[in-house]
């Protein structure tokens, strides 16, 4: 079975953070690291390269640069969150928070809903 996406599904503070949204986290394999995807499934490289529970991970995105700090991350719970600093070459620096769960979606709703009727 395929690793849980943790998805960001609620972004607040400064008017960059909606790039964020939908973005989501995946584990590697059973290491509690994570990678970072757009939601189109490509990776996002971060610094360092897996970001882990309770730890700094910065990145590039839609022609920003990204630190995420405060940073949480459960798989067991399938949520995460974190406060995130985003600036442009040009711009003032932005700042907000933004948390992220994992979603049955779908393909998960079909199944408990054949499930039930079963």
């Amino acid at each position: 079975m395929a690793n849980q996406q943790i998805e960001i599904d609620v972004v607040k503070g400064g008017s960059e953070g909606h790039r964020l949204m939908n973005c989501y986290f995946q584990e590697i394999g059973t290491t509690k690291e994570f990678s970072f995807f757009t939601p189109e499934r490509t990776p996002i490289p971060t610094e360092p390269s897996a970001v882990r529970d309770g730890e700094k991970f910065s990145f590039n995105y839609h022609g920003l640069s990204w630190n995420v700090h405060k940073f949480k991350i459960s798989k067991k719970h399938g949520d995460a969150k974190g406060h995130w600093k985003a600036k442009s070459e040009n711009g003032d620096p932005e700042s907000g928070t933004f948390q992220a769960q994992s979603g049955g979606g779908m393909e998960d709703d079909l199944k408990a809903s054949a499930s039930a009727s079963a």
